[in-house]
Order: C-alpha cells, then sequence, then structure tokens
C-alpha cells in the first residue's frame, strides 16, 4: 500500500502516526546496533527520530517495546500485526488500523 492510499484508507493523522513510528524504529534500530540497547537512551532515541520523548512513550510505552518493535521489522521487514488462523481478515485490518492511531 502506497503513503497516499494509507493516507486515503486511514487519514492523514493515522499516517503521520505511522511515519512517526517508522522513524523511532529506524532511530532506534540504528542505535541499538551502535550503542548496544542498555547504553542507548530514551532521549538518544527521540533526538535521533527527530521527536520528543513523550512521544516515544505515547506510541510504544517503553523502551523495550521499541526493541520489540526494531526486532519486528529486523525480522519480518514491518511491525504489522501478524494475522492469527482462525482470524478474519476484517478484524486484522480493524487491529493495524487502531495501532497507528497513536
Amino acid at each position: 500500500m502506497t503513503g497516499v492510499d494509507l493516507e486515503r484508507r486511514l487519514g492523514p493523522r493515522a499516517a503521520r502516526a505511522r511515519d512517526t513510528r517508522r522513524r523511532i524504529i529506524e532511530a532506534a534500530l540504528r542505535l541499538f546496533v551502535e550503542q548496544g540497547y542498555l547504553p542507548t537512551t530514551m532521549s538518544a532515541i527521540a533526538r535521533e527520530a527527530g521527536v520528543a520523548v513523550q512521544t516515544l512513550y505515547l506510541a510504544f510505552g517503553s523502551k523495550s517495546s521499541i526493541l520489540s518493535a526494531a526486532l519486528d521489522v529486523a525480522i519480518v521487514g514491518d511491525d504489522a500485526p501478524m494475522p492469527r488462523p482462525g482470524r478474519s481478515e476484517e478484524h486484522t485490518s480493524e487491529l493495524q488500523s487502531r495501532q497507528y492511531l497513536v
């Protein structure tokens, strides 16, 4: 799905939230690789991503949640939730929409 399609489907605010989340994950991944997990601070991640520290906590809740999302991106290629067997595609789309309304 292109950025234009996503914005049309979810709205401009959700598209910006998704872009912010992506920037945070990319910044955190770079810092975790360069410095290690423990020495990397939330302030350093925020500075690298160009956001306020509060944005990190609102979007992820904790540094370990950012690490989890970064690992998902590194291993799977994105941080979108995977559909579970037996779960309808419609339900999965609803979950994905809610995730980016941060």
